[in-house]
């Protein structure tokens, strides 16, 4: 079996990969329940396009600003981190 991964850019620049799925140390079951998508997918928050755009004008103002101590109370799923 074959996963094809594929990641868009901001319009210039994408990327593809093929995962082929094999027994072994790692198979595809062992991911799927490991990374649990559904659930995942499931806890996406609906948000409106006056949010996007502020969020876009929050990031455009930031930009370039050094050092930056980030503000606006963005929520973030557990174990991610804010780079």
């Amino acid at each position: 079996k074959r996963v094809l991964l594929f990641s868009y850019g901001s319009g210039a620049v994408a990327s593809m990969y093929v995962l082929k799925g094999r027994s072994g140390k790692i198979a595809l079951s062992a991911i799927r329940s490991t990374v649990d998508l559904s659930a995942r997918l499931s806890k996406r928050v609906e948000r409106s396009a006056a949010d996007f755009a502020a969020a876009c004008d929050a990031r455009e103002a930031a930009y370039g600003a050094a050092p930056l101590e980030p503000s606006g109370g963005v929520p973030l799923a557990a174990g991610a981190f804010f780079l």
